[in-house]
């Protein structure tokens, strides 16, 4: 999670400020990201491949990593139904309303929702989520 930055911003603007080249080089080497095609060629970041007449196993890479990445904008659907007040735009006053940190804690709710009743991406891909105590282990 990272924020907050104003939503007109480049997806390669976003990257070089997150700093997420440093912070991947701690993970091991077969930790990856998967973006789609505004990303740089980096040793961590997978990206559909780009252009016509593409193998047939790049062809079946592009459609099978779609679906990956369509989970990925479910888990955000998912945040703002559990917590519908993120979506309420009359409420979201600008200099009034601390709209990054209530997605963050509401991100963390989720999830805590979520090692307590496994979501729909959870048991699409036949993953038991952690215990919520496992959950706030991961936080030192």
């Amino acid at each position: 999670m990272f924020g907050p930055v104003e939503g007109r911003r480049h997806d390669v603007f976003l990257l070089n400020l997150s700093r997420l080249d440093e912070h991947m080089q701690l993970l091991p080497p077969d930790a990856f990201v998967y973006g789609d095609q505004a990303y740089p060629v980096r040793p961590w970041l997978l990206s559909p491949f780009r252009g016509p007449n593409k193998p047939i196993y790049q062809q079946r890479w592009n459609r099978n990593m779609r679906t990956v990445r369509i989970s990925v904008e479910h888990g955000f659907k998912i945040v703002t139904t559990l917590w519908s007040h993120l979506k309420y735009i009359p409420a979201q006053k600008f200099f009034g309303t601390a709209v990054s940190k209530q997605y963050v804690v509401c991100t963390a709710l989720t999830n805590i929702h979520n090692c307590m009743y496994p979501n729909q991406i959870s048991q699409h891909f036949a993953l038991q989520p952690p215990t919520v105590e496992e959950y706030f282990g991961l936080f030192p």
